[in-house]
């Protein structure tokens, strides 16, 4: 059995993702649907301006009612479609509920819902210096319930709101530039390197981290010792949609403030290592399961991901994974386990979530991703959308196997 680093992580939980170029950012932000929600009133209607006069600015794509254009369908639905095309919604909130009608919701809280339902980001700014009992009672009693779901900020001028928006912005788009790295059980954001070696075969990796968590740092460095703690076992090295079996050639540093450290490490596969690294004995298939139907290895690797990145056995016909399970048993803790454990949120959620996909899969398969998005997490999880491909000999038909779904942060 495998050595399971999963279960011993050590994380960089102090990183912070380097800010973007200016240009860099613009490309990210272009185009992006940011729903702006809040009660069209004398208080909320200049914070509105403002907000829309800074998205136009920065190359993003408002979405409010201001610039929605006349529809055949009711004013209600033209708010909740608007949020189904959006990337990220913004609830502004002032003193006012809104007018409730039948089911009892206003406009706002409709539209909330609808983000909701989506599990796409949800930005909460407070306008300053209103007391609870200024407020709607049933905006207080709404807001009571997102507080366990949402951060709320506060804002006390359209100046102030438009600096929060942005560097809200600017840290989500440095998020999804920016990658870890998972180096056996160490897991810290940095860059890497990659070249072949046709002379022996195999890859020449330089891992380059700035590194400020004592213990990670302290792992880190102590790779270079040649009698070393058994705290950091490294056997592997996963990043972006790439992971491979490593051993470690050497390590050095370079060290500018006393809490950070700069470190780089060399690593090169196994000698004469080629091709992909997954487990070519998992490449068979089973007969039986609905109507007798054969499982494939694609139709066995989609039911372990469902099972180790989602979570979902209920989820899958019971005949099937009674027959799949000696092939999609899961090698350590699943997913939203490991994300509750670790109690990761935000960037770290991210990063965890593709490490894990890329670690787990190639390790499990050979093959590579088509495509691997993983979304801005939100406080109840995070949602992925993924297709893998087998490549093996045994197997003619290459079909992906796609992995979407949202995996859960809470219970």
């Amino acid at each position: 059995m495998r050595y399971d680093s999963w279960n011993n992580l050590l994380i960089d939980t102090t990183a912070r993702p380097q800010p973007l170029a200016e240009e860099r950012f613009r490309e990210w932000v272009a185009g992006k649907g940011i729903f702006i929600s809040s009660r069209r009133d004398a208080e909320m209607n200049p914070v509105r301006q403002a907000a829309r006069q800074y998205l136009y600015e920065i190359g993003a794509h408002p979405i409010m009612w201001e610039d929605m254009t006349p529809r055949d369908e009711a004013s209600e639905q033209a708010y909740l479609n608007g949020v189904d095309q959006s990337d990220i919604f913004v609830l502004l909130v002032g003193r006012s509920y809104g007018i409730a009608d039948s089911t009892g919701y206003s406009p706002i809280h409709k539209e909330g819902n609808q983000a909701t339902k989506r599990k796409i980001p949800r930005w909460i700014f407070m306008l300053e210096g209103i007391q609870d009992s200024e407020r709607d009672g049933r905006l207080n009693d709404w807001l009571k319930s997102l507080y366990k779901e949402v951060s709320v900020a506060s804002f006390s001028t359209t100046h102030s709101f438009v600096s929060q928006l942005d560097a809200r912005l600017r840290e989500m788009a440095a998020r999804s530039y920016r990658f870890w790295i998972k180096l056996g059980n160490l897991v810290f954001p940095g860059l890497v390197k990659s070249e072949s070696i046709p002379s022996r075969g195999g890859n020449h990796f330089t891992v380059t981290a700035r590194v400020t968590q004592g213990s990670v740092r302290h792992a880190l460095l102590s790779l270079a010792k040649p009698y070393r703690s058994d705290q950091a076992y490294i056997n592997r090295i996963t990043w972006s949609d790439q992971s491979f079996p490593i051993q470690v050639d050497s390590v050095s540093t370079d060290s500018e403030f006393t809490t950070e450290n700069l470190v780089r490490i060399e690593c090169t596969t196994p000698q004469n290592f080629h091709g992909y690294s997954g487990d070519t004995s998992r490449m068979i298939s089973v007969s039986g399961g609905v109507r007798g139907n054969s499982l494939g290895p694609a139709d066995l690797a989609y039911i372990w991901a469902t099972l180790a990145i989602f979570g979902k056995e209920e989820e899958i016909d019971r005949s099937v994974l009674s027959l799949a399970q000696p092939l999609t048993r899961l090698d350590t803790s699943p997913l939203p386990e490991l994300l509750r454990t670790t109690k990761a949120s935000g960037w770290i959620a991210e990063g965890l979530t593709r490490l894990y996909i890329v670690e787990e899969f190639l390790q499990r398969y050979p093959g590579y991703f088509e495509y691997l998005n993983v979304e801005p997490a939100t406080a109840t999880g995070v949602r992925v959308d993924a297709s893998f491909v087998i490549v093996s000999s045994s197997i003619a038909d290459k079909k992906p196997i796609p992995i979407q779904g949202f995996v859960p942060i809470v219970g």
